[in-house]
């Protein structure tokens, strides 16, 4: 069990980590936002892209990521899911 001041190791670029994080959002963002996964991915990259190589620190790019390509997504989709 982890000490609440442990810190998750940082996430190293195309780690299976971190590929695994990236295919979930992936995933859960094409079910939201009921766009085909192809769409969802090429967007994602998109934005993941642009973050990773001005982020000084990695372990939020994926988060970061998801929120930007949910926001270009609602943009293009007609049916604009519902924000919780």
């Amino acid at each position: 069990m982890r000490d609440d001041n442990e810190q998750s190791p940082p996430l190293e670029p195309n780690s299976s980590r971190e590929e695994a994080l990236k295919a979930n959002a992936i995933a859960a963002l094409a079910q939201e936002t009921r766009q085909p996964p192809a769409v969802v991915r090429e967007i994602f990259d998109e934005e993941y892209a642009h973050l990773r190589t001005t982020a000084r620190i990695a372990d939020y790019v994926v988060l970061f990521a998801t929120r930007r390509a949910r926001d270009v997504l609602a943009k293009r989709s007609p049916l604009r899911p519902k924000r919780k």
